[in-house]
């Protein structure tokens, strides 16, 4: 009786250590798969910031860009406003000068 209640328990005890191994085996295996999966989505998300970053980089020259052609431009009416103000003060000195020659 005594052998085999030893037996029913080292069956039990087999039983149990060869299920906790296959269960450390899973966990293992379950492990490796979800670092896997870990590394390609960090990596995917890397490239996606990355191509981002690039895309935002080239906007921003751009927009560097557009702004130096924008500020020339405004410096050049500046100017042509100037020039326009001086031509308009020259027409209108000329016009008095005319208009005093004619009253003598």
């Amino acid at each position: 009786m005594m052998s085999k209640k030893i037996a029913q328990l080292t069956k039990v005890i087999y039983y149990l250590n060869t299920k906790n191994e296959d269960h450390g085996l899973e966990v293992d295996y379950l492990t490796e798969n979800y670092e896997d999966e870990i590394k390609e989505v960090v990596e995917a998300g890397s490239e996606a910031i990355q191509s981002l970053q690039t895309k935002f980089d080239e906007a921003q020259a751009k927009l560097k860009a557009q702004e130096q052609i924008i500020t020339a431009y405004s410096e050049t009416i500046k100017k042509k406003e100037d020039e326009i103000r001086q031509k308009s003060e020259q027409y209108e000195t000329l016009v008095k000068e005319i208009q005093e020659k004619q009253v003598i």
